[in-house]
């Protein structure tokens, strides 16, 4: 059923040229329970990497990070169907990670108060 929506299938990708799978397999899930994870993550860190990026950089690099992800997924898991938002998730956390340290780095250990370090170690 997947498969037939668009999930991640390099054979489809690569062979048949259905290169769209690239980015819809980011927007589908396996169900609920994976849509829901995904979405506490993204409600958890949203705010904070909105507040620190700007919105429009903020999905650029969600969408980024998931393409990155399912180019890296179909190179190195051949014949795995995926589908979800973990890549671009991912790269929200690690632009909030590099930010945190940034800030660290420039202004001292009080730039860490307010930089959502707690909802950094929760994700």
């Amino acid at each position: 059923m997947l498969d037939a929506l668009g999930a991640k299938n390099d054979v489809a990708i690569f062979e048949h040229g259905a290169w769209w799978r690239i980015l819809l397999c980011q927007w589908l899930h396996a169900g609920l329970f994976h849509l829901g994870l995904n979405l506490t993550a993204l409600l958890s860190l949203g705010a904070g990497v909105e507040r620190a990026f700007g919105p429009l950089r903020t999905l650029l690099l969600f969408v980024c990070s998931g393409l990155f992800g399912t180019v890296c997924s179909a190179l190195y898991l051949p014949g795995v169907l995926s589908v979800g938002a973990s890549g671009g998730v991912y790269g929200l956390i690690g632009a909030y990670w590099a930010d945190v340290v940034f800030n660290y780095l420039a202004h001292g250990l009080g730039a860490l108060r307010d930089a959502g370090v707690i909802a950094l170690l929760a994700a």
